[in-house]
């Protein structure tokens, strides 16, 4: 059972695992680039922006790190535009 808020653990900690934002780790790609936006940047307007800049060729990395050869970091795939 996944438990972000705490309100279902005591009651199910015998029937199962429980996961909440203590345990359980996500693939980076498993959120889309708004979604990153959203948990990682603070910032608002121009900083906003420049800050999404810098957090989407951190992704981009990421995924070129994590294709690992197998295609070419700047295959079309791989070059998107990227603003939240």
């Amino acid at each position: 059972m996944i438990d972000p808020h705490g309100e279902y653990a005591a009651a199910f900690k015998s029937n199962g695992a429980i996961y909440d934002v203590s345990n359980l780790q996500m693939p980076y790609w498993l959120m889309n680039f708004e979604e990153h936006c959203e948990v990682f940047l603070t910032s608002s307007g121009s900083a906003r922006q420049f800050d999404a800049d810098i957090l989407a060729k951190c992704l981009l990395a990421a995924r070129a790190k994590a294709a690992s050869g197998r295609r070419s970091p700047s295959s079309p795939s791989m070059r998107r535009s990227l603003t939240c």
